[in-house]
């Protein structure tokens, strides 16, 4: 197979309650249909059929929960601070980051901490953590868009 560029990320199932609570808790905007957690953002052009998930990796094509347990908070991201984010623990994200690092996938920032994106437009006053379980899909794969900043709505 070419190599190319690689952007993996697993879609929020249940975005309009996430924000829903965001809002009530006076984040004015959220990013309702583009919640999800980043797992590989390659530059690096890599071959993709090292990553497809082989018989027995059903996690990465099920539905996943990350449940009331796990440990949360709120962070800051951006050149401005403006983009809050919603940072949890998750051993079978880190573990599935650690598999694309370790096949070669490149990544800009210094380690990995899952986190979801609420919005591009942060509050002064940073919320709790969503508090609820969050649903995640199954894995995208795609190529890197360096546009991709442009292209967030959010209401």
């Amino acid at each position: 197979m070419k190599k190319k560029t690689l952007y993996v990320h697993r879609p929020v199932l249940n975005t309009e309650e996430i924000a829903n609570w965001y809002k009530e808790h006076d984040v004015p905007t959220t990013l309702d249909d583009d919640m999800h957690v980043t797992l590989a953002f390659s530059r690096e052009l890599v071959d993709w059929d090292q990553f497809i998930p082989r018989k027995g990796k059903f996690l990465v094509y099920a539905p996943f929960s990350v449940m009331l347990k796990r440990e949360r908070s709120m962070s800051l991201f951006g050149d401005d601070n403006n983009v809050l984010v919603l940072e949890f623990s998750s051993p079978v994200f880190q573990r599935r980051w650690k598999q694309f690092m370790d096949k070669g996938a490149s990544w800009d920032h210094d380690g990995f901490k899952p986190h979801i994106t609420i919005t591009y437009n942060a509050p002064k006053e940073l919320p709790a953590p969503y508090p609820g379980n969050m649903m995640f899909g199954p894995e995208i794969f795609g190529i890197v868009d360096e546009d991709w900043a442009e292209k967030k709505k959010e209401s």
